[in-house]
């Protein structure tokens, strides 16, 4: 699946179950990303198991917020992966 299917597919189900609303979906960002910092903290500092699989659900959550909140300003992930290539160097 590339990033044009996937956001189809987001798109679909907001289209079905939400209104966008920026800050909705700004406060659903950062809670998804407060669990994969939980989940990376439990597995840093607790040493708790961390699969592959629920690592990468957890970050398909926060990719799934990306999209709502790039949708409401027409922002596809291919414009968002874009322009953060053009900011790499800053690293």
């Amino acid at each position: 699946m590339d990033f044009k299917e996937y956001q189809e597919v987001v798109c679909e189900k907001i289209d079905k179950t939400y209104s966008s609303n920026l800050s909705t979906f700004t406060m659903e960002l950062m809670g998804e990303a407060g669990e994969v910092s939980k989940l990376v903290n439990k597995y840093i500092y607790e040493g708790k198991q961390m699969s592959r699989k629920e690592f990468a659900i957890e970050l398909g959550h926060v990719l799934e917020s990306i999209v709502k909140l790039g949708r409401i300003k027409s922002i596809t992930l291919e414009d968002i992966a874009k322009a953060s290539i053009e900011t790499l160097d800053h690293w």
